[in-house]
């Protein structure tokens, strides 16, 4: 991996990308990053793309929910990293946060209607439920809106597809997330990736998703599932080919084990 390289995380909501943010972060000095703040996404956006030269120059970690292309305004080599979750995965972990989270965007809209999981995924309240993942990785404007549904066509789909053919060495899943961060920790020399998870769902009532509702959700929501498996496909590849990695896993898992609590710890006093 060459050394003048400008990573850049494109953080799909409900992936686990909370907890990744904090282990990206740590590999890079402060100065070096820059994180686009998902509550008031459009106008970090600006301020990103507005910053002098001088200051983008250093930039060598960039982070947030932000479509494909912001490489086009950092002076370093791209390479982005992501993290995909299989739609039905995600729309349960997306409902839970909406429905109990008074800051998230959606909380009022799906407290005042008193909303069921299949109220939610039907509803159309947010283009995040209707290819959300597809959205973001193609960085087509005309697909990047609240208001988007039924935007996402095949074109959207192949373009999100190459985006992550040429400019992503890896992708993960949510669902593989401690063997994308081992083939993370290799490929780009790290140390440290040792984690806790952040920004979890509280689940009081667990969702049961009959074949009914699937069939809802993956009609919603298809070219997010084709690129899911996808990449889905191209991981356990990658996974295969290192024989070593199920000893390399069992090993940090272990080890994380001893360190998270720790890390929790450090984290909390962080926040005084």
């Amino acid at each position: 991996m060459k050394k003048r390289t400008s990573l850049i995380f494109i953080h799909l909501p409900r992936t686990g990308g909370t907890t990744l943010s904090k282990i990206l972060k740590r590999q890079y000095c402060s100065g070096q990053t820059f994180s686009i703040k998902g509550s008031n996404n459009k106008n970090s956006i600006k301020k990103f793309k507005n910053l002098s030269q001088e200051k983008r120059k250093k930039i060598r970690y960039l982070e947030g929910h932000v479509p494909f292309g912001l490489h086009k305004y950092l002076f370093f080599k791209p390479a982005y990293i992501t993290i995909l979750r299989h739609p039905v995965n995600r729309l349960i972990s997306h409902f839970y946060l909406a429905k109990s989270n008074p800051n998230h965007y959606l909380y009022s809209r799906v407290k005042d209607r008193d909303m069921s999981f299949v109220d939610y995924i039907q509803s159309k309240i947010s283009s995040e439920l209707d290819n959300g993942q597809t959205r973001l990785l193609s960085g087509l404007k005309a697909v990047d809106t609240v208001h988007g549904h039924g935007k996402v066509t095949e074109k959207v789909f192949r373009r999100a597809k190459k985006n992550i053919k040429e400019f992503f060495p890896l992708v993960g899943t949510t669902e593989k997330f401690d063997h994308f961060l081992i083939l993370l920790k290799e490929y780009f020399k790290w140390n440290n990736v040792f984690y806790f998870k952040k920004n979890v769902s509280p689940r009081k009532k667990k969702i049961r998703v009959n074949s009914k509702i699937r069939k809802i959700i993956e009609e919603n929501n298809q070219s997010d599932l084709k690129l899911y498996q996808y990449v889905n496909k191209k991981l356990d590849k990658l996974i295969k080919k290192d024989k070593n990695l199920g000893k390399k896993l069992k090993r940090f898992r272990r080890l994380n084990k001893i360190y998270s609590p720790l890390l929790k710890i450090y984290n909390s006093i962080c926040r005084l």
